[in-house]
Protein backbone atom coordinates (compact mmCIF):
# COMPACT_ATOMS: atom_id res chain seq x y z
CA UNK A 1 0.00 0.00 0.00
CA UNK A 2 2.59 2.52 0.94
CA UNK A 3 4.22 2.03 -2.60
CA UNK A 4 1.03 4.32 -3.51
CA UNK A 5 2.85 6.87 -1.83
CA UNK A 6 6.53 9.26 -3.33
CA UNK A 7 8.88 11.63 -1.22
CA UNK A 8 6.17 14.14 -1.82
CA UNK A 9 2.96 12.33 -1.14
CA UNK A 10 4.17 10.43 2.51
CA UNK A 11 4.44 14.33 3.70
CA UNK A 12 0.71 14.52 3.78
CA UNK A 13 -1.74 14.74 6.01
CA UNK A 14 -5.08 14.61 5.54
CA UNK A 15 -6.30 17.17 7.87
CA UNK A 16 -5.03 19.59 10.35
CA UNK A 17 -2.73 18.26 13.18
CA UNK A 18 -2.89 14.96 11.49
CA UNK A 19 0.53 12.74 11.23
CA UNK A 20 1.87 12.40 7.65
CA UNK A 21 2.35 9.68 5.87
CA UNK A 22 5.86 8.89 7.00
CA UNK A 23 5.09 10.12 10.84
CA UNK A 24 2.12 6.93 10.62
CA UNK A 25 4.82 4.97 9.52
CA UNK A 26 7.29 6.34 12.18
CA UNK A 27 4.57 5.68 14.86
CA UNK A 28 4.11 2.11 13.94
CA UNK A 29 7.64 1.92 14.26
CA UNK A 30 7.86 3.46 17.52
CA UNK A 31 4.97 1.61 18.87
CA UNK A 32 6.35 -2.07 17.63
CA UNK A 33 9.53 -1.24 19.45
CA UNK A 34 7.81 -0.31 23.00
CA UNK A 35 5.41 -3.59 22.30
CA UNK A 36 8.30 -5.98 21.35
CA UNK A 37 10.22 -5.22 24.45
CA UNK A 38 7.48 -4.68 26.56
CA UNK A 39 6.51 -8.81 25.81
CA UNK A 40 10.19 -9.65 25.97
CA UNK A 41 10.23 -8.01 29.37
CA UNK A 42 7.33 -9.73 30.52
CA UNK A 43 8.50 -13.33 28.73
CA UNK A 44 11.63 -12.93 30.67
CA UNK A 45 10.09 -12.70 34.38
CA UNK A 46 10.20 -8.45 34.55
CA UNK A 47 7.88 -7.57 37.38
CA UNK A 48 8.42 -4.18 37.59
CA UNK A 49 6.08 -1.84 35.96
CA UNK A 50 6.74 -1.01 32.20
CA UNK A 51 6.51 2.33 31.52
CA UNK A 52 3.93 4.20 28.90
CA UNK A 53 5.23 6.44 26.20
CA UNK A 54 3.11 9.61 24.61
CA UNK A 55 2.76 8.90 21.12
CA UNK A 56 2.38 12.54 19.97
CA UNK A 57 5.55 13.75 21.92
CA UNK A 58 7.80 10.72 20.39
CA UNK A 59 6.37 11.37 16.57
CA UNK A 60 7.05 15.11 17.13
CA UNK A 61 10.73 14.43 18.70
CA UNK A 62 11.44 11.82 16.01
CA UNK A 63 11.24 14.39 12.93
CA UNK A 64 9.95 11.70 10.61
CA UNK A 65 9.35 13.82 7.94
CA UNK A 66 12.88 14.89 7.01
CA UNK A 67 13.41 10.77 6.55
CA UNK A 68 13.48 9.55 3.32
CA UNK A 69 10.67 7.20 3.21
CA UNK A 70 12.56 3.72 1.63
CA UNK A 71 14.51 4.30 4.65
CA UNK A 72 11.70 4.21 6.59
CA UNK A 73 9.91 1.54 5.20
CA UNK A 74 13.46 -0.86 5.10
CA UNK A 75 13.28 0.15 8.97
CA UNK A 76 9.71 -0.86 8.99
CA UNK A 77 10.26 -4.85 7.64
CA UNK A 78 13.48 -4.91 9.53
CA UNK A 79 11.68 -4.15 12.69
CA UNK A 80 8.86 -6.10 11.75
CA UNK A 81 10.63 -9.42 11.13
CA UNK A 82 12.43 -8.94 14.53
CA UNK A 83 9.48 -9.22 16.56
CA UNK A 84 7.92 -11.82 14.31
CA UNK A 85 11.40 -13.59 15.21
CA UNK A 86 10.77 -12.74 19.19
CA UNK A 87 7.07 -13.56 19.30
CA UNK A 88 8.13 -16.85 17.17
CA UNK A 89 10.48 -17.97 19.98
CA UNK A 90 7.63 -18.07 22.84
CA UNK A 91 5.98 -20.88 23.83
CA UNK A 92 2.37 -21.42 25.80
CA UNK A 93 3.96 -20.94 29.12
CA UNK A 94 5.59 -17.38 28.02
CA UNK A 95 2.71 -16.58 25.92
CA UNK A 96 0.66 -16.48 29.30
CA UNK A 97 2.83 -14.37 31.39
CA UNK A 98 1.61 -11.58 33.39
CA UNK A 99 3.49 -8.66 33.92
CA UNK A 100 2.58 -4.96 34.29
CA UNK A 101 3.08 -2.19 31.75
CA UNK A 102 2.14 1.41 31.91
CA UNK A 103 -0.08 0.75 35.24
CA UNK A 104 -1.96 -2.49 33.69
CA UNK A 105 -1.61 -5.93 34.17
CA UNK A 106 -0.57 -7.10 30.56
CA UNK A 107 0.11 -10.58 29.18
CA UNK A 108 2.45 -11.50 26.67
CA UNK A 109 -0.47 -12.86 24.00
CA UNK A 110 -2.21 -9.67 24.78
CA UNK A 111 1.12 -7.80 23.52
CA UNK A 112 0.60 -9.70 20.59
CA UNK A 113 -2.75 -9.13 19.95
CA UNK A 114 -2.15 -5.66 20.38
CA UNK A 115 0.60 -5.41 17.87
CA UNK A 116 -1.18 -6.79 15.23
CA UNK A 117 -3.99 -5.25 15.61
CA UNK A 118 -2.25 -1.63 15.68
CA UNK A 119 -0.87 -2.07 12.60
CA UNK A 120 -4.44 -2.98 10.92
CA UNK A 121 -5.65 -0.39 12.66
CA UNK A 122 -3.47 2.58 10.94
CA UNK A 123 -3.33 0.73 7.79
CA UNK A 124 -6.81 1.35 7.48
CA UNK A 125 -6.69 4.90 8.12
CA UNK A 126 -3.89 5.05 5.25
CA UNK A 127 -6.46 3.55 2.43
CA UNK A 128 -9.30 5.68 3.87
CA UNK A 129 -7.73 9.16 4.73
CA UNK A 130 -4.39 9.42 2.94
CA UNK A 131 -4.90 7.07 -0.29
CA UNK A 132 -7.89 8.94 -1.41
CA UNK A 133 -5.05 12.44 -1.68
CA UNK A 134 -2.93 11.06 -4.14
CA UNK A 135 -5.32 9.01 -6.17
Amino acid sequence: MIKHFDEETANYAYAEEKWTVKEVIGHLLDTERVLAYRAMCIARGETKNLPGFDENKYVKAANFNRRNLSDLMNEYINQRNSTISLFRSFNDEIIDRIGIANDHEITVRAIIFIVTAHEKHHIEILEKRYLPLVK
